[in-house]
């Protein structure tokens, strides 16, 4: 579709079919076997969708559930004869990286609104007949061997998961994040393995399950904000699903599989540093931005190509079926540093991007 044509049937739909399904569908809240995405949502693969909240702070608890609410009210519906069966798991990577302190408003634009997850979670949960056992909510730091299996991210998310009903740190073998690690992992329940088709990085990945399992539907909902490495979406949030040591995409490509466990240098190709250099070269060439950045750490633009493709490794390995991100506010800094006088700040921008293609949704937001 080209952007022409999509801007003037996004203007349309914006007004009718992707805002308000049921007049022009069946209404879609019944028991059924199956749900789907909004029709317009699964014939436009190549489509990005903007929707405007109206979050006054954010703070604003109710407003930010609401929000999720709504959008996963319009944009999930059932069917009885084809889709994705309502028995799967709903496997949702939010940013949940590692705070890195004590939660509080000032790093609450560090991770996705866990408001606003808990808002789409119920919509899914009412409109599709879902039970809240049903979602579960991963990152891959909080595993036994991660960089924060004690994540103070879980003071927020870790209340809204108990209302709702999902798992957040546990498995469905029984234990806990905190308590696996590479080297005992349960693979079906604990580490879902997918193969990387025509990887430059890696041959094969781990996933914290149940991401990318048979039976799950996929969530990407990464926050609006920037990153040391530019702004960070749903490409880059989601390696945050791969289990440890493959989640470290921002160490230096010079130490990946420096001191590591030999069933993971297994899974990295030999040649994988030559392969980064020729691409580097060729997307210098190209006069790609940052990519002239001296050295041979994550922040030179050979780092910045290391990490592109291990981008593209798990992207290829994955299944993507709705990426997001959660912009209700924005944070303009990195992590707690940035241009205000040294620190970070968030600003509410109220939209939520969403699509089936995380490049462009990326792209857009």
């Amino acid at each position: 579709m080209k952007r022409r044509d999509f801007l003037k049937t996004a203007g349309v739909v914006g007004t009718t079919s992707l805002v308000r399904p049921n007049l022009i569908f069946a209404d879609p809240r019944q028991t059924a076997a199956y749900f789907q995405l909004h029709p317009f949502v699964t014939a436009h693969p190549e489509a990005v969708f903007i929707r405007r909240t109206s979050v006054p702070d954010k703070t604003a608890v109710e407003e930010k559930r609401h929000s999720g609410l709504s959008l996963a009210q319009e944009l999930f519906f059932t069917s009885d004869t084809e889709g994705i069966a309502t028995t799967s798991k709903i496997a949702i990577k939010p940013n949940l990286t590692c705070l890195g302190g004590d939660f509080n408003t000032a790093r609450m634009g560090i991770l996705t609104d866990a408001d606003f997850v808990e808002g789409l979670i119920e919509g899914m949960k009412g409109s599709l007949g879902l039970d809240g056992s049903q979602f579960y909510l991963r990152e891959g730091n909080l595993l036994g061997d991660g960089y924060c299996p004690q994540n103070e991210a879980l003071d927020w998310y870790g209340p809204m998961a108990q209302r709702v009903g999902a798992h957040l740190t546990d498995f469905d073998s029984g234990r806990l994040l905190a308590q696996a690690a590479l080297g005992n992992l349960e693979e079906g329940a604990e580490v879902i393995w997918r193969d990387v088709p025509d990887g430059v990085i890696f041959d094969r990945i781990g996933y914290v399950a149940p991401i990318n399992a048979p039976d799950a539907f996929n969530i990407n909902i990464a926050k609006f904000k920037a990153h040391g490495m530019g702004i960070t979406l749903t490409s880059k949030n989601w390696q945050g699903t791969n289990i440890h040591p493959y989640v470290h995409y921002c160490e230096s490509l010079s130490r990946l599989t420096r001191g590591k466990p030999a069933s993971f240098v297994a899974d990295v190709h030999s040649d994988f540093s030559d392969s980064v250099t020729a691409l580097h070269a060729q997307h210098r060439e190209a006069d790609v931005p940052r990519w002239d950045r001296p050295g041979d750490s994550w922040n030179s633009g050979w780092g910045m190509e290391g990490w592109a493709q291990k981008t593209l490794d798990n992207l290829s390995a994955s299944r993507m079926d709705l990426a997001m991100i959660e912009g209700i506010y924005g944070r303009d800094g990195n992590w707690m540093d940035g241009p205000h006088g040294g620190s970070a700040e968030d600003f509410i921008t109220n939209v939520v991007i969403f699509g089936r293609n995380p490049i462009n949704v990326d792209i857009v937001g």
